[in-house]
């Protein structure tokens, strides 16, 4: 089996319904994980937050992350309280994104975030013939073994089972309201707190080693798992008339394009308003810059001498992705919902 490094395992977040819930690991609640977009002026970011829309509607805005402590090398979590109105919907399909402060500070988390080259395009997917058959990687929050005191995110796999189709989409129940969503049908065992999590193309070139991954050659992010198929099956007691009726796993999730991800990020106003607010910010702030060339295998990357050593790491593509961020850290605030 594939060993997934923790390069991708580090960028998934928990939602919660508030903080207390978050401070206690309460049971309930969805996954996300975070991801960042290339800043001016360079070599800035921009950060968010991304899981399903339908995690929002259902209350669970507080994200939880892990917090780096370097004395104890244990890992615990703080929460960023963001409300409905923080989180950016998309009108049409299951996605929710809400940037992250633009002083939010690195250096007190351990945490990965996916580049958005990452993410498969309208291209990839056709130019790189993704359909039936291709293996997948989901990671996100398994509810009974979630983590009380850091989050521990589970690793689950699957395979493609049906592309999909814009003139067929996936009619399915949500809160009593019938909803379509185009999507990818995943023959994996999905279930409630996953919603959120992103689902990763996996495709080894490792010769004679089916265990070594090497993200940034061999995973993709497919898209957003947002469901979990369900089929209803009859029971009956022998010898007796009575006949009970229950739902139970079909086996299938289904998973929104990673495309239309990225139409959310160039079309949505309020995020080109939130960038331009963030980037007047950064302009405005004295900037230590830390690159991050990414390698063939991405290692762990250090900030300058300034930075005092500290790491964050970046999942990309082949090129190299740069981050910054003021080198005083400041009081992380949900961001106005202007």
């Amino acid at each position: 089996m594939p060993r997934i490094p923790a390069i991708i395992t580090n960028s998934i977040i928990y939602l919660y319904g508030d903080q207390d819930a978050a401070d206690t690991g309460e049971d309930f609640g969805g996954s996300g994980f975070l991801f960042s977009i290339e800043a001016t002026p360079k070599p800035a970011s921009h950060l968010y937050a991304i899981t399903a829309a339908h995690v929002i509607h259902n209350g669970f805005t507080v994200v939880r992350i892990n917090l780096r402590h370097d004395s104890s090398r244990q890992e615990r979590t703080e929460s960023l309280p963001f409300t409905k109105d923080n989180w950016i919907i998309d009108p049409i399909n299951d996605l929710a994104v809400c940037p992250l402060p633009p002083d939010f500070n690195p250096l007190k988390f351990s945490f990965s975030v996916v580049d958005k080259r990452f993410l498969i395009s309208r291209d990839d997917f056709v130019g790189n013939d993704i359909g039936p058959g291709d293996e997948v990687v989901y990671i996100g929050r398994f509810k009974q073994h979630a983590g009380k005191f850091m989050n521990m995110p589970s690793v689950r796999f699957g395979h493609i089972s049906m592309n999909p189709s814009e003139e067929e989409p996936i009619i399915y129940e949500l809160c009593g309201k019938e909803k379509r969503q185009t999507a990818f049908l995943v023959e994996a065992r999905s279930r409630s707190g996953y919603s959120g999590s992103p689902v990763f193309t996996l495709n080894q070139h490792a010769i004679n080693n089916r265990r070594a991954v090497f993200p940034m050659f061999d995973m993709r992010l497919l898209g957003i798992d947002f469901y979990h198929l369900t089929e209803e099956i009859k029971l009956s007691n022998v010898g007796y008339s009575v006949e009970y009726k229950a739902e139970v796993h079909a086996g299938m999730m289904g998973v929104v394009p990673a495309w239309y991800l990225l139409d959310l990020l160039a079309n949505s106003p309020r995020i080109a308003e939130q960038q331009k607010r963030d980037e007047e910010y950064y302009a405005s702030q004295a900037m230590t810059q830390g690159e991050f060339d990414m390698p063939a295998i991405p290692l762990v990357q250090h900030y300058a001498e300034e930075m005092s050593g500290k790491t964050i790491n970046v999942i990309t593509s082949t090129e190299a992705n740069k981050l910054a961020f003021p080198q005083k850290p400041m009081k992380a605030e949900p961001p106005s919902s202007d």
